[in-house]
């Protein structure tokens, strides 16, 4: 039951469900409902390329959905711009309010979320090792656009000049790399140099941070 005045945030992507929804959502808004939903990013819609076949269509199709809405709140200013230049690029809107566009700053407070403990065989190994030679690390479900390839290459060039560094990679197995994860496990570096984790505890995440001797962000989007 709604009211006038009352808030509905969409606050997950739904690419099936918002627009199957909208008859009620346009309902709720004639009795005076303010909705809103939360942007992600644009990314399938902006690097279609990596992204499985669909994506962009179904994104695209979601952002049309929530350009009807009486706004969106963008996890950051980068992915607020980016909604206005893609509204911008659609053209004029049929509407008679312009949409509000806002955003925020994605949280990172482990400690009151409730985070995940303990570690895994061979942790203990790992983190000394990255006590004995700069270690560069990676944090992100692997996918395309995350850059892992990129940085791969990079690092190699450092080993072929006999460079003492690590590369030590975080993050579950995402889509369209599976040659990168068989390049991964059959490198000559694999649980020498080259570490990839697909899965550890907040705790144990931390304590790589404090052990890293930098974090690479090689993200194309």
């Amino acid at each position: 039951e709604v009211a006038c005045g009352d808030r509905f945030l969409a606050l997950d992507l739904q690419p099936q469900v918002l627009p199957v929804q909208m008859e009620l959502l346009r309902q709720w808004r004639t009795l005076g409902v303010r909705i809103q939903a939360v942007v992600y990013d644009l990314l399938p819609v902006l690097l279609p390329e990596c992204f499985v076949a669909g994506a962009a269509e179904g994104h695209q199709r979601w952002l049309e959905t929530v350009s009807e809405l009486d706004g969106i709140i963008a996890i950051s200013r980068t992915v607020a711009d980016e909604f206005v230049q893609w509204l911008e690029a659609m053209g004029p809107l049929k509407r008679d309010i312009p949409i509000s566009v806002e955003y925020f700053h994605l949280g990172a407070d482990l400690e009151t979320s409730l985070p995940t403990t303990g570690e895994f065989a061979g942790g203990e190994a790992l983190l000394a090792s990255m006590d004995q030679q700069p270690s560069l690390l990676m944090v992100g479900t692997l996918e395309p656009r995350k850059g892992h390839a990129s940085v791969l290459d990079a690092i190699e060039l450092l080993w072929e000049e006999k460079r003492a560094v690590q590369l030590v990679i975080v993050g579950k197995q995402g889509w369209m790399v599976d040659e990168l994860t068989v390049r991964l496990r059959q490198h000559p570096e694999w649980q020498r140099s080259l570490h990839w984790l697909d899965g550890v505890s907040d705790e144990f995440l931390s304590r790589l941070y404090g052990k890293a001797a930098a974090l690479v962000a090689a993200s194309e989007g």
